[in-house]
């Protein structure tokens, strides 16, 4: 199954004074950018692109190491998830990313490469996949490229705008990042993905710091319940599937 893009999760152990790590949720983009190991443990990315690419958390995350002499791989809890809306298929993968100093230092949003440690990986049923065909992005031009600037931190706007509003109340899919904490050796946290799906305008503005949605009877995993219940901190993903780097990521409390 070849998808023009993935669904990534996060988390940004260092982003938070309170020391209170906070989960992201993130697109990728690519043609042909992974390679999977024979033994299915690891996955190779290569090149993939941010639909995000001034203000994505990710790259907050690579630049900071960027900055700094450390010579270990920089580890990033993560989970991803590829769905195929046409067919209405869905895949998760919970893991942790790692790459090493030459892929940190080669980093650019139009540019990505780390390695993928798989730690789970399930299938999920099509409920409340809204069938749609998604095109691919179309290459970053050179010129698009040479405007990136060096992002110093996420725009960090705690209130809704309009134009947040209007793209939640348009969307009828969401992803879910949630975490748990982990005991594996490597990683801290256990990373999850998930998948929202309803009509149009079933994420309902409370208010400019509020959102609400029903939890709709699924596959009885409760992965995001369980973490939420564990850890009451989740990352929202929507986008415009119109205008597909038009995307809105939110992180916050439940």
């Amino acid at each position: 199954m070849s998808l023009p893009f993935l669904i990534l999760a996060l988390v940004d152990v260092q982003s938070s004074p309170t020391n209170a790590s906070l989960p992201w949720s993130s697109m990728m983009y690519g043609r042909n950018f992974m390679s999977i190991e024979r033994s299915g443990k690891r996955i190779d990315f290569k090149g993939g692109r941010l639909s995000n690419a001034q203000n994505d958390p990710l790259s907050d995350v690579i630049y900071r190491a960027q900055g700094t002499r450390e010579v270990t791989p920089l580890v990033i809890p993560m989970a991803i998830m590829g769905i195929d809306f046409a067919r209405r298929r869905r895949y998760r993968i919970n893991g942790y990313a790692s790459l090493d100093r030459k892929q940190v230092e080669a980093f650019t949003p139009l540019s990505l490469g780390f390695t993928f440690h798989v730690l789970e990986a399930y299938g999920n049923c099509p409920k409340f996949i809204q069938a749609r065909e998604v095109l691919p992005l179309p290459p970053a031009s050179a010129s698009s490229a040479a405007q990136l600037t060096r992002s110093a931190a996420v725009n960090d706007h705690v209130l809704l705008s309009p134009e947040d509003v209007a793209l939640i109340r348009q969307c009828d899919t969401a992803f879910v990042s949630s975490y748990h904490a982990s005991d594996n050796a490597t990683t801290s946290h256990r990373v999850d993905i998930s998948h929202r799906g309803g009509q149009r305008g079933f994420i309902r503005v409370i208010d400019d710091t509020t959102l609400a949605w029903p939890e709709y009877a699924g596959n009885n995993m409760y992965m995001t319940l369980g973490n939420l219940q564990a850890t009451p901190h989740a990352g929202l993903l929507l986008f415009d599937f119109d205008d597909q780097q038009r995307t809105l990521q939110l992180t916050g409390t439940v």
